[in-house]
């Protein structure tokens, strides 16, 4: 019971609950639980996975920032809008009327030295790796679920085999140990180690079992079940 409990403060704590907290769990147990096809489980993984999602928005970053970087190729035109007045003086004639005009300049920078290859350079870089990042991820999500799938698929057909046949076959046998020592054909050591068999077979389940339920909830997190 107290390993329960600490179990139990522990499960809470990772949930972002109190300690003491009550916890509803559900005891079933998925012995029989079908699964979809291989295709279609790898797909749903390829949707929800989040890091193949965060290896899309650093491609995606890394694409708007080439965008920037040859847009910074050009550094900004300059225009200038002004107005002069000058007065001419001549010597002997009367006084000059004032001369307006509208001045209007256009400044634009070549990149004869700096055209920003380099920062250029290191965002396509960016781009090319986010891109192999996403191709690997890919390939390693598939490789995961299939594998993942086909161990859920080995142990639950373990269980099956406990449950329908060496189950019923160890407990069947025990009863008839029992029965002959009820008539006295066997002794007493005969139905001991019949008892023990079976209990180990038990052991044996329960193990098995829990595999099971570990390749489960593998198989769960790498098709992204739980993000949802």
């Amino acid at each position: 019971m107290s390993d329960k409990a600490t179990q139990t403060d522990r499960l809470n704590l990772l949930l972002g609950r109190t300690a003491g907290q009550a916890l509803m769990l559900d005891e079933a147990l998925p012995s029989t639980e079908t699964f979809p096809a291989l295709a279609e489980l790898q797909r749903r993984a390829l949707e929800r996975r989040p890091d193949l999602r965060s290896a899309g928005l650093k491609a995606a970053r890394a694409h708007a920032d080439t965008k920037l970087a040859l847009s910074e190729r050009w550094e900004d035109w300059t225009v200038g809008l002004g107005v002069e007045r000058s007065r001419s003086v001549i010597e002997g004639a009367p006084p000059q009327s004032p001369n307006n005009s509208l001045a209007l300049n256009l400044s634009i920078p070549l990149p004869l030295a700096d055209n920003k290859q380099g920062r250029i350079e290191e965002t396509l870089a960016s781009g090319a790796q986010a891109n192999a990042q996403i191709a690997a991820l890919r390939h390693s999500i598939g490789s995961e679920v299939a594998s993942n799938l086909a161990e859920v698929k080995r142990l639950q057909q373990a269980i099956l085999d406990y449950q329908r046949t060496l189950i019923p076959m160890s407990e069947r046998n025990l009863d008839l140990v029992q029965q002959s020592y009820g008539q006295g054909q066997l002794t007493i050591t005969e139905v001991v180690q019949a008892a023990r068999q079976q209990s180990d077979l038990n052991v044996s389940y329960l193990n098995t079992l829990n595999l099971y339920l570990q390749a489960l909830a593998k198989l769960r997190t790498a098709t992204g079940e739980y993000l949802k």
